[in-house]
């Protein structure tokens, strides 16, 4: 395991008294201090990491972002973009020429780029209304799918009658007539679905592919780039089950959806074995308890043949990941506060990479991390905990 980059955490003030040297208490000030990493992506050949670098701004109280890069080795640390501006959602390209990132850098207005490894020249892909969400490469690297926010119109049960010219009115009623409507830290959520679109990275408009009123999870690309396979629940009690989630498949081209699993309980994030002929994905049988264990399945593209692989293993899986001869996965969990890395073979075994992923949760003592995998093996991910922002690690 590697330690790459200790960015600047805090400034501890050092006070002369008489009996020697004591660092003061942090002062609420000293967030402006703090930077931590975030997102980190290693590129498919495992050379170099583009990695986050959050900040807050002093002047304008904003928190900020920006991309960097540095060799595997700890080497070349530089920035890609600079600016009090939020950069952000690297993804490299399969071939790694190219990264697709997310940024307001123009106009505050966050819109997806392209950039060229080569000579880091940097064009736009978007000027959507709504900020593109997760986004994924094609295999032919021609094209990006993501989700994306799409309001929709409510028609209020009351017709407000018209006020008089030059009336001054409070203001109107809010209709809401969604079951779930407010989010905790967000307030009132506006009325809308997350839709899935596919773009050219030559430009133009971005294609939608999905209308229906249901929310739709993260798209992954098929290996012929046909279809994306991504989860939703589209049963019609949806918001009395909000859990009940499956994994389905889309056409490109004629938006015909089909479902590849069907229980009662969460089937979510999909991702595409190297060749091509599997899918795994976490969830359960939802049995109406309090907790239940997220396992990892696998199945075969068109549906069949799903298998229960971390039976025997008693921690939620996330972040899955596979390995590059398909035999296997990496996955991250928790376990008595540490967030760790480990691999988990199709039969079951379950063997240890390293520990002391997190950092990315200041506001709460609670623990956050994310990593990514090379095609060799090779991985980077947040290092820190719940008492130190996060660094970048390699191993």
């Amino acid at each position: 395991m590697k330690h790459l980059s200790s960015l600047i955490v805090f400034l501890l003030a050092i006070v002369p008294v008489s009996y020697g040297q004591v660092k003061s208490n942090l002062q609420l000030i000293d967030i402006f201090n703090m930077e931590l990493v975030s997102d980190p992506q290693i590129s498919p050949d495992g050379s170099k990491v583009i990695y986050v670098r959050n900040f807050k701004d002093v002047m304008t109280d904003r928190n900020l972002s920006n991309l960097w890069m540095v060799n595997f080795d700890g080497s070349n640390n530089r920035p890609l973009t600079t600016g009090n501006q939020n950069d952000s959602y690297p993804r490299w390209s399969h071939d790694s020429k190219k990264i697709i990132f997310k940024s307001n850098m123009a106009d505050d207005k966050m819109k997806l780029y392209m950039m060229w490894m080569d000579t880091k020249e940097t064009v736009p892909l978007t000027n959507t209304p709504k900020a593109p969400g997760q986004i994924a490469w094609s295999y032919d690297d021609e094209y990006v799918a993501f989700n994306m926010f799409v309001p929709k119109k409510h028609e209020s049960i009351i017709k407000m009658p018209a006020k008089p010219e030059g009336a001054k009115w409070n203001t109107p009623p809010t209709y809401i007539d969604d079951m779930n409507y407010r989010g905790d830290g967000q307030g009132y959520l506006k009325s809308g679905n997350s839709q899935l679109f596919t773009l050219s990275i030559d430009g133009g408009t971005p294609k939608q592919l999905t209308f229906t009123n249901f929310d739709r999870g993260a798209p992954i690309w098929s290996k012929n780039d046909k279809s994306l396979f991504f989860s939703a629940n589209f049963h019609k009690d949806d918001e009395f089950v909000p859990f009940d989630s499956e994994v389905y498949q889309i056409d490109v081209n004629d938006g015909s959806i089909t479902a590849l699993t069907k229980r009662y309980g969460p089937d979510s994030n999909p991702v595409l074995s190297p060749d091509g002929t599997k899918i795994a994905y976490t969830g359960f049988d939802d049995r109406h308890q309090g907790y239940q264990i997220t396992h990892l399945y696998v199945m075969n593209t068109d549906g069949s043949d799903s298998q229960l692989i971390s039976k025997g293993f008693d921690r939620d899986l996330r972040n899955i990941i596979w390995n590059s001869n398909g035999k296997g996965l990496y996955f991250q969990y928790d376990d008595k506060g540490d967030t760790k890395l480990a691999s988990i073979s199709l039969a079951g075994k379950v063997s240890a990479i390293t520990e002391n992923l997190g950092g990315l949760s200041l506001g709460r003592p609670y623990n956050a991390a994310s990593y990514t995998a090379s095609t060799n093996g090779k991985f980077a991910y947040t290092l820190g905990g719940t008492q130190h922002p996060a660094d970048l690690g390699v191993t």
